[in-house]
């Protein structure tokens, strides 16, 4: 069994056709793709965004989204996004 760590993953995989989901096409994320979304979407380092007509200061680790806007990136429902954030919540994973 291999031992617990960390592993790299470049963030420019997030621009290959292996990653990125054809606009408008019928593939959709599946729970593993969409975790690694959201750590492609977190700060790298501190640095301010524009979000919703505001200005939003990150931290590592932190990032600004909505519902409707990873349902549309991952091609899901509105409330699967809300029931799949809430189930890693619970877990610690995310809050």
């Amino acid at each position: 069994m291999e031992s617990d760590g960390y592993i790299l993953l470049n963030r420019n995989l997030r621009r290959s056709p292996i990653w990125v989901r054809p606009e408008g096409g019928a593939e959709s994320f599946d729970r593993r793709s969409a975790f690694i979304d959201l750590l492609f979407r977190a700060a790298f380092l501190p640095h301010r965004v524009e979000f919703s007509h505001r200005t939003v200061s990150l931290a590592r680790g932190q990032l600004v989204t909505s519902g409707p806007v990873l349902a549309k990136s991952w091609g899901w429902s509105e409330k699967k996004v809300r029931n799949w954030l809430a189930k890693w919540e619970k877990q610690g994973a995310i809050r």
